[in-house]
């Protein structure tokens, strides 16, 4: 249905012929944008790794792939086309570091040939459905998929500030845990002396979402003392299964049975480092970054810019 406008505006130029001076221009650029797209989405993506996790009816799809000479930046999305399932529709998926990439001294492999990207799946007749039952019925390299990207940027320049939060709700972690893993390589390398915390608030429902995005935040926090980390756990049944929870240290993270308090947070975060720049009346001291259920979204922004910090939003759906 997106391009049922080509075919509208053939019509209206049969009836109008002065329209083509009109949408010549655009149409060129238009043109120009979907040629350098195809050329992009023919690059080989080798897909080294394709998982689910959790139940069918909630899958989490996690791909590890790589381009030659790929490069993104940390924040960036890609958008993803799977021919098995679709060869009209592409979805975008934020950029995640390879679960081989370490904090510190691999910090230049953030943004490298090799990333991950990560789905959740909404419903057996969906998009992210199928991809799931693809992936669960193929190995690895017998996956085709394409990728056009990078694309994006996060509009806030994070070496300016004295703390950085972060808010996540559930699957909203995955464009935050590539900024979070680049932050904190560079301030264990000490190419960060300004910034002094990254405060790390995730809620999360679906064990399935814990169960991977955990250990990767947990990692974060040991490798980066100036990380601190808060994973608040929504739903009971999720903190009495365990799964990831057993058996791991919870030195480099609190564990929270309760939602979180935004504005509470924020608060303390203005309080804490807003002080320090007093005679900049506060303003830039703290940058919050969001990405989430449209209500957090919310919450989090209304509080942020009620204390004058900056903020940056992921917004873009599945």
């Amino acid at each position: 249905t997106h391009f049922l406008f080509v075919p509208g505006f053939a019509i209206a130029a049969v009836h109008s012929p002065t329209l083509l001076l009109y949408v010549a221009p655009s149409a060129l650029v238009w043109l120009y944008d979907r040629f350098l797209r195809f050329r992009r989405s023919r690059r080989v993506v080798a897909v080294d790794g394709a998982r689910t996790h959790g139940a069918a009816d909630s899958n989490l799809v996690l791909m590890t792939l790589s381009i030659p000479n790929f490069r993104w930046c940390p924040g960036q999305y890609v958008f993803v086309n799977v021919p098995t399932v679709s060869r009209w529709q592409w979805h975008p998926a934020s950029l995640m570091p390879a679960p081989s990439v370490e904090v510190g001294g691999a910090h230049g492999d953030v943004g490298g040939p090799q990333f991950a990207i990560c789905f959740k799946s909404h419903g057996a007749h969906s998009w992210t459905g199928k991809v799931a039952a693809a992936v669960a019925s193929r190995t690895p390299p017998s996956l085709d998929v394409r990728v056009d990207g990078p694309l994006g940027h996060v509009n806030l320049d994070l070496t300016h500030y004295d703390h950085v939060v972060v808010v996540a709700g559930g699957i909203g972690i995955t464009p935050m845990l590539s900024i979070v893993h680049d932050l904190a390589g560079r301030m264990k390398s000490g190419m960060l002396r300004s910034l002094r915390v990254v405060h790390v608030v995730w809620a999360v429902r679906q064990q399935a979402v814990l169960d991977v995005f955990l250990p990767e935040l947990a990692q974060l926090g040991t490798d980066a003392p100036q990380v601190s980390i808060d994973v608040h756990v929504t739903d009971a049944r999720t903190l009495a299964g365990g799964g990831q929870l057993r058996g791991r240290s919870r030195t480099t993270y609190r564990l929270l049975s309760s939602r979180p308090n935004i504005p509470n947070v924020l608060e303390r975060a203005a309080d804490r480092y807003s002080r320090a720049r007093a005679g900049n009346d506060g303003r830039g001291a703290v940058a919050v970054m969001v990405c989430g259920p449209s209500s957090l979204v919310d919450v989090t922004t209304e509080a942020a810019h009620a204390l004058r910090m900056d903020v940056h939003t992921e917004t873009f759906l599945l």
